[in-house]
């Protein structure tokens, strides 16, 4: 990744994943996000450690610290939130 503009392309392309078939007009229909808010949460923490006081520094951080929230993490976010895994 290289700037602003690829970011938001990457976190809105993951959205779109997790979002599925639900459009906005579903919206009302989206199952508890909590998931999403437990990993992002994770994330920042992670990247507060780090630092980064520069938009690069921070896409650079992003990009090296989103390896390490773990599969299992991700799938005991969606278990804690009640999904079925």
């Amino acid at each position: 990744m290289n700037g602003h503009s690829d970011i938001v392309s990457f976190i809105w392309s993951v959205a779109e994943l997790l979002r599925g078939d639900y459009k906005a007009a579903d919206y009302g229909k989206v199952p508890d996000l909590n998931p999403i808010e437990q990993a992002f949460a994770t994330l920042k923490t992670l990247l507060r450690r780090e630092n980064a006081r520069t938009v690069a520094q921070t896409t650079h951080c992003i990009g090296k610290l989103i390896d390490q929230i773990t599969r299992s993490e991700c799938i005991n976010y969606f278990r804690k939130a009640g999904y079925s895994t």
